[in-house]
């Protein structure tokens, strides 16, 4: 299991988990709130991340730096 906080959201609320499919499943028997469960700010902001990943390449860029240390 992982969580990513943060900066998928360029520092507005917002976190996503990830994991195996048996762990994930285990969690969906058990209650799990938020405190900034019904602000929409940090979908917005993630959504916006994420364009901005797509349209600036960074995962390329990431790696070109990461090849030429």
């Amino acid at each position: 299991m992982a969580v990513f906080g943060k900066g998928l959201s360029n520092g507005y609320p917002l976190g996503a988990v990830i994991g195996k499919e048996s762990v994930m499943q285990a969690a969906q028997s058990s209650f799990i709130s938020s405190t900034y469960f019904t602000e929409d700010v940090g979908y917005s902001a993630a959504l916006a991340v994420l364009d901005k990943f797509e349209t600036c390449q960074v995962p390329e860029h990431i790696n070109s730096i990461g090849e030429h240390f």
